[in-house]
């Protein structure tokens, strides 16, 4: 199995949702995407007044994955179901998709 795939299985797909549900209900007023990052926290920002300051945001894990490690490649048949059983609501909600092999 490829190394995402074993990493999914052996971690466990592991949703963060009791962060953002109280009571069983959906409690967020706003949304940060990791792929429009800094357009959703300086709108933010702008929101609730709050300078914002780009340079502050750090830059992590830059360059870790291998140049062949696209989404199209991690997402096996496999991969796909678990992330799909663990995630499900957040695929739904936030209307995500996987990539076409």
């Amino acid at each position: 199995a490829p190394q995402f795939e074993r990493w999914l299985e052996a971690r466990g797909a592991k949703s963060d949702r009791d962060r953002y549900f109280i009571d069983d209900r959906f409690c967020m007023d706003e949304i940060v995407r990791f792929e429009n990052l800094e357009a959703d926290l300086e709108r933010i920002c702008r929101r609730l007044g709050i300078p914002w300051e780009p340079g502050r945001l750090p830059r992590m894990k830059g360059g870790i994955r291998p140049p062949d490690a696209t989404p199209a490649q991690l997402y096996t048949p496999r991969a796909r179901e678990l992330v799909e059983q663990a995630f499900d609501f957040e695929l739904s909600k936030f209307r995500y998709s996987f990539p076409h092999r």
